[in-house]
This record gives structure tokens, C-alpha cells and sequence, in this order.
């Protein structure tokens, strides 16, 4: 069968159009596919996607680690739509955190941006989890080895942590993040969100992934730091936000009990490559 390599700004992704596949195809492709990382080693299988018939949403996306990748989810619904394998402009994309909402901006024939609907973060510390006394944990201090840091904690499909700085740039994100991710306060990890504030609507942001380490952009991790931006009154909450990645600029608007991420992808190069099941 054919497979694509996406090559994008951010990351190179691959994925198999397995629309047409029985289960048992698909389950036999899935078992050999770790051959793909010996040809590919600088992708990984990390970034390996699938695309799957659903029952309950337009197409399934499946990553091979069923971990949920916004950058990968945008750039794998764009080259979908360019090369018209997909013709709908709203979506209802299957994931494994559940159904996603994408609606595309089109310009002659081509995605322009991409619009993504997540639900806002719940501030509950049960939810979120971490260990404290108190409902919420927001501009809290904890100490790690003599270290103070004040911090605030959401949940956004996993656990996000935020720290505001003056100069992003200047953070060791590989130490503080590991440590905080650690934090005995936090029994499931913690990804940790490096925040600074540039004025009411725009913010500059790295991000320190538990499981992966520092990533360029997720449009989770970044919904979770502009509602506590928003909390902590550093953010105008009725108004887009435009927040600066590794990867590119991502606008954030706060929609009742939704937020909308508004990505512009930049053109993304398909190369095409016959892989033998």
C-alpha cells in the first residue's frame, strides 16, 4: 500500500489511509509497522498516524501510540482536504481523547487555517490530580530542591502546570521542567508550561512534555496557560489571545465552556512511498 511523509514546519509525519482496510488488515499492518522506524529513524513511531473509518464521527486518526497530536491532527487533516480525500469543511474527527470539532477555512481549494474546539480546563484538584488541601491550585508555591517556584495547575486532557517568567528563553526547560513534572505533588506527572506575558493578548510559551520532553507547540498545554492567564487577571478573557510557540503562532478564543484554537498552517511538502503488507 501507499504511505505519506508529511514534511512540516514543526515535525515530519507519517500516515496510512486505511479507509478502505478490514480490521484484520489494519491489525496486521499495525503489528509490522515498527519496520517503518528502521527506514525512518529520525520520525519515530511516535509519528506515525492511521486513518480509520468511524462509526460515531467523520474518520478516526489514530496515532500508533495513541497519544493525541494536535500539530500532527491539523497538518494530516490539511493534506487530507489539498489532495481530496476528505471534501467537508466541518468536522468530527475520532480521537482517543474523544470526538474533535475542526472546521476549515478554505481559499481556493486549499486549507488556510484550521479551527479546533477543546473544552475548557477544569481547575478541580481531584481532576487535575494534585495533592493539596485546597479546591483549586492556582498561584501556589511548592519547593523543590530549595527552589521556589509559584505555580497553577489545570486540567486540559492531562495535567498541565504553569509557570509565568520574564524571559522564557533564559529557563533551563530540560531541569525545571523534569522536576517539576516529578513533583511528589503531582501522582500522575505534570507537563509544565513556561509562560511569558507580553501584554493583555499576547503571550510567549515553551512547553515541557512529561513523556516526551520539550515539544513546539500543543494546542492543550496552551489553552491551559491562557486560562490561568485569564485567572490570574494577566489576560483579557473576552478577547482573542495570540500565543507565540516554538512552532508558530496559535490565536486562542474563549467561547463559553469551549475554547477555539485558530492555527494558519504553512504549506506542508507530501512524499508518497509504497510500503509492502
Amino acid at each position: 500500500m501507499i504511505f505519506s511523509r508529511i514534511y512540516t514546519p514543526n515535525y515530519d509525519y507519517i500516515y496510512f489511509n486505511c479507509l478502505k482496510f478490514e480490521k484484520e488488515d489494519f491489525i496486521k499492518l499495525k503489528e509490522e509497522i515498527k519496520t517503518i522506524y528502521k527506514y525512518y529513524p529520525d520520525i519515530g513511531l511516535k509519528n506515525v498516524f492511521f486513518i480509520l473509518d468511524s462509526k460515531i464521527a467523520d474518520l478516526k486518526i489514530e496515532g500508533f501510540d495513541n497519544d493525541l497530536n494536535y500539530d500532527a491532527l491539523k497538518y494530516i487533516i490539511k493534506n487530507l482536504y489539498d489532495n481530496e480525500i476528505i471534501k467537508k469543511e466541518n468536522l468530527k474527527i475520532e480521537t482517543n481523547k474523544g470526538i474533535k470539532t475542526i472546521n476549515l477555512k478554505i481559499n481556493y481549494n486549499k486549507v488556510t487555517s484550521i479551527i479546533i474546539d477543546i473544552e475548557k480546563p477544569n481547575l478541580s484538584r481531584r481532576s487535575i490530580p494534585v495533592m493539596t488541601d485546597k479546591n483549586v491550585f492556582i498561584n501556589e508555591k511548592i519547593k523543590i530542591d530549595n527552589e521556589k517556584y509559584i505555580v497553577s495547575s489545570v486540567n486540559v486532557e492531562g495535567t498541565h502546570t504553569i509557570l509565568f517568567c520574564d524571559d522564557i528563553d533564559m529557563i533551563d526547560i530540560k531541569k525545571i521542567g523534569t522536576l517539576i513534572s516529578n513533583y511528589r505533588q503531582f501522582p500522575q506527572k505534570t507537563n509544565v508550561e513556561f509562560v511569558s506575558i507580553i501584554d493583555a493578548n499576547n503571550i510567549m510559551i515553551r512547553i515541557w512534555k512529561y513523556s516526551k520532553g520539550e515539544v513546539k507547540t500543543c494546542d492543550s498545554s496552551i489553552c491551559a496557560s491562557v486560562e490561568v492567564g485569564i485567572l490570574r487577571k494577566l489576560l483579557n478573557k473576552d478577547k482573542m489571545v495570540n500565543v507565540y510557540t516554538k512552532g508558530g503562532v496559535i490565536r486562542v478564543v474563549c467561547n463559553n465552556d469551549k475554547y477555539k484554537t485558530i492555527t494558519y498552517p504553512e504549506i506542508c511538502y507530501e512524499e508518497k512511498k509504497y510500503y509492502k503488507i
